[in-house]
């Protein structure tokens, strides 16, 4: 459906465009004259493997999540047409942990996260429908780089001006001693600005962009929640103090990290 005819249908909504986040998607937040608010994502139809890229798969994780007791969005509406995807949903209470957060806050939001995130993943496997584990994220993997729809403009620093044929040569070699895996469910894009808490408690009061969401190791969401907290140039409030307390109150000893995991885990999200 195009943007326009979206537009017509909400017209009653104060539309505005939301920047946050990497997706491709075009995002707006739909300010309801009721108190009712939404969000709408619309993307072009694309080859890329990974589900984060396409709007259906995440309508689909979404009504799965609504089953779950997992606070999220609910779909409102979503539809596929020759230009695109559309995807219309309610919105999550809450400010984005990328968001400014006062020192005083910090970190008990670490705390509040950590026992979020060992709640997801406490979630039976056996119930959900969707699986993302080493062979899968491979597969997808291997497949955008061999439509070069790997983003090389925004790697992690360490692999910071690597082309694809290096980046790749590193998956195989990395795929050859894969770490085993311990399945939970994951949301699969774990990092802050997809995560959001009530200013008020500081409980987490939803997760949002849930396209990956599906069976995988623990360590496919923990090393991308780390790398988010970590990067101080990405969020200057956060840092590895942030990623400690996180896998802290997640039940890891900070000494104790799987640096292995963490690295492979990283590298993989590199191809999506």
């Amino acid at each position: 459906m195009p943007l326009e005819t979206l537009r017509r249908r909400y017209a009653a909504y104060e539309w505005r465009p939301v920047a946050i986040g990497m997706s491709d998607a075009r995002v707006f937040h739909l300010a309801s004259p009721t108190g009712r608010d939404l969000f709408v994502k619309t993307a072009a139809l694309n080859e890329h493997p990974d589900p984060g890229f396409h709007l259906h798969q995440e309508a689909e994780r979404l009504e799965w999540l609504a089953g779950q007791d997992v606070p999220a969005p609910e779909v409102v509406d979503a539809g596929r047409t020759g230009e695109g995807e559309y995807l219309v949903m309610t919105a999550v209470s809450g400010r984005s942990l990328a968001e400014p957060w006062s020192p005083a806050e910090r970190r008990g939001l670490m705390e509040f996260l950590g026992e979020f995130t060992a709640r997801l993943h406490g979630l039976p496997v056996s119930d959900c429908p969707f699986s993302r584990g080493v062979k899968e994220m491979a597969a997808a993997a291997r497949k955008a780089a061999d439509l070069e729809l790997v983003d090389l403009d925004d790697l992690d620093e360490e692999r910071d001006g690597a082309d694809l044929q290096e980046l790749s040569g590193e998956l195989e070699d990395a795929l050859d001693s894969a770490p085993p895996e311990e399945a939970v469910v994951c949301h699969g894009d774990y990092c802050a600005p997809n995560v959001l808490a009530d200013p008020a408690t500081l409980a987490i009061s939803g997760i949002v962009d849930v396209g990956r969401v599906g069976v995988a190791d623990r360590y496919s969401d923990l090393a991308l929640m780390t790398r988010s907290l970590s990067d101080r140039g990405l969020n200057p409030q956060w840092g590895t103090w942030a990623a400690h307390a996180f896998m802290e109150a997640y039940g890891i000893d900070p000494a104790r990290i799987d640096e292995e995991k963490i690295a492979f885990y990283r590298l993989l999200d590199e191809f999506a």
